[in-house]
């Protein structure tokens, strides 16, 4: 049986009313990083970019971290926000979008060594720029902890 895409499209309204913005986000966010993978995961059935692309190690960290982070963990905030499992108030906002970005930033951070690895031209400081971006993703999980925490407790 083939899924049914008019499914969606015709629940769309439905499916929003359900949503609240930043949790559509979240999904989306998780979405694209997913399409992303596969478009890689079927790029490297061709030899030549296979051998070319898990010859370096900056590619396949890459590719991890964008499954793991890019796809699983923000899915999991995605669920974990729209069910309502953490508090919604600016501190857990702030902090996902704190996270997320941290999340963008070391992606871009690794392609942008990873491509310039083809040529053997090595980034300067980007070990210590990948140090502070997963600083700076660590800072908004905390963050999403202090708010979750201050609702529990009641103060502001």
């Amino acid at each position: 049986m083939v899924p049914d895409d008019s499914f969606l499209l015709s629940n769309k309204q439905e499916i929003q009313k359900h949503l609240n913005p930043l949790s559509g986000v979240l999904l989306q966010f998780a979405g694209v990083a997913l399409t992303i993978k596969l478009l890689l995961q079927a790029g490297s059935v061709i030899p030549e970019i296979s051998k070319l692309a898990f010859g370096f190690r900056t590619i396949v960290i890459a590719y991890l971290h964008l499954v793991l982070l890019g796809v699983i963990s923000v899915f999991l905030l995605g669920y974990i926000y729209l069910n309502k499992l953490i508090r919604n108030n600016k501190y857990v906002r702030n902090g996902i979008m704190i996270f997320i970005g941290g999340i963008f930033l070391n992606e871009m951070v690794l392609l942008i060594q990873g491509l310039a690895s083809f040529s053997y031209t090595v980034i300067p400081f980007a070990d210590v720029s990948l140090l502070l971006i997963s600083s700076l993703m660590l800072s908004g999980l905390i963050l999403i902890l202090v708010g979750n925490l201050k609702a529990e407790t009641g103060t502001k």
